[in-house]
C-alpha cells in the first residue's frame, strides 16, 4: 500500500508543479482532485513503515507532501483573484446597463407648500 500511496503521492506532485493555462483550468482542478481523492483512499489502509525502504519512501513523501499543500495554496489563490474579478466585472457590466438603478434619495428636497 505505501508504494502504491507513494506513486499516486508523486504524480500530484508532478501535477501540481506545472501551472494551467486559463482555458484548461478546470481540467487541472478535476485531475487534482481526483488525485487527491485517490490518496485519501489509500491513506486509511496504510501502515506505519517496517524497513529503512519505507521509511525513505513516507519521508520522501512528507517532503513532496509540502511542496504539494504550497501549490495547491497558490492555485486557491489564482482562483480567489479571478471570482474577485469576475465579480467587478458583472458589477461594473450590471451599472453600464442601468446606471440609475442604485441612485440615492437622500439630499432630495420635497416642496410641502401647494
Amino acid at each position: 500500500m505505501l508504494h502504491q500511496l507513494y506513486e499516486v503521492t508523486k504524480a500530484l506532485h508532478t501535477h501540481v508543479a506545472t501551472s494551467p493555462s486559463e482555458e484548461q483550468r478546470d481540467a487541472y482542478i478535476q485531475r487534482v482532485d481526483e488525485l487527491l481523492d485517490a490518496r485519501q483512499a489509500l491513506l486509511s489502509h496504510v501502515t506505519k513503515p517496517a524497513s529503512l525502504e519505507e521509511k525513505a519512501l513516507a519521508q520522501e513523501m512528507i517532503t513532496m507532501n509540502q511542496a504539494i499543500d504550497r501549490a495547491l495554496v497558490g492555485i486557491k489563490e489564482q482562483v480567489a483573484v479571478d471570482i474577485r474579478k469576475l465579480k467587478i466585472k458583472k458589477t461594473k457590466t450590471d451599472r453600464y446597463a442601468n446606471p440609475y438603478a442604485n441612485v440615492s434619495f437622500d439630499g432630495t428636497f420635497y416642496d410641502k407648500r401647494k
